[in-house]
């Protein structure tokens, strides 16, 4: 009888210690993402009109475009590159 109990236990450790590999794997890969998500080049790019804006900034069916925030100080006069 005890061996049984002690064939049950060992089975349940087993059993635990693989759960905990595999959160332990998911958590190595959805932390790995991270570098690969964030945009490193992420530079504010400042403009008074759409030509300052680069095309490159924009996926192949945007424009790029000048958008004027008025909530910025009169010393930031202009606006931000983003698409449109």
């Amino acid at each position: 009888m005890q061996r049984v109990e002690n064939i049950v236990t060992k089975k349940k450790r087993v059993e635990n210690m693989a759960e905990v590999i595999k959160f332990v794997n998911v958590m190595l890969i959805f932390i790995s993402l991270f570098p690969f998500a964030m945009n490193v080049d992420a530079n504010i790019i400042s403009c008074t009109q759409d030509f300052d804006c680069q095309t490159k900034i924009c996926p192949f069916h945007l424009k790029p475009k000048c958008i004027v925030l008025e909530i910025l100080p009169h010393s930031l006069s202009g606006g931000i590159c983003g698409c449109d």
